[in-house]
């Protein structure tokens, strides 16, 4: 068997599954701002639905002052003069918007208001 026969043969060559190109991780670009790291992807979705700092740092479990500085960072890496504007660039890209119900929400359960049932 020639060694290009044995190569393509071979289940773990990347040649066996695409002789043109080579294995590659899934690009990360299908997200949007991938510039962001997720936790800033994740700040920057919940400032676009509308949540102060304080909101946001119950939500992720983190101090505020934790939140002030990675809106800082966001506000930073999208060159956007403000919050607002950060939020209608998330808008723009898909974030913010309502999740479908089957969805996970990164809501927190917190305790029954008035009115709740047990």
């Amino acid at each position: 068997m020639s060694p290009a026969a044995r190569r393509s043969s071979d289940p773990g060559s990347p040649s066996a599954s695409c002789p043109t190109s080579p294995r590659r991780p899934p690009a990360r670009s299908a997200l949007p701002f991938p510039h962001l790291t997720d936790r800033e992807r994740e700040t920057l979705d919940l400032i676009s639905r509308g949540l102060d700092n304080a909101s946001i740092a119950r939500r992720l479990n983190l101090s505020e002052k934790t939140v002030r500085n990675r809106v800082s960072d966001v506000l930073a890496k999208l060159h956007a003069r403000s919050r607002t504007e950060a939020a209608a660039l998330a808008r723009d890209a898909g974030l913010g918007h309502p999740r479908p119900s089957g969805e996970k929400s990164t809501r927190l359960s917190g305790p029954a208001g008035p009115g709740s049932s047990p």
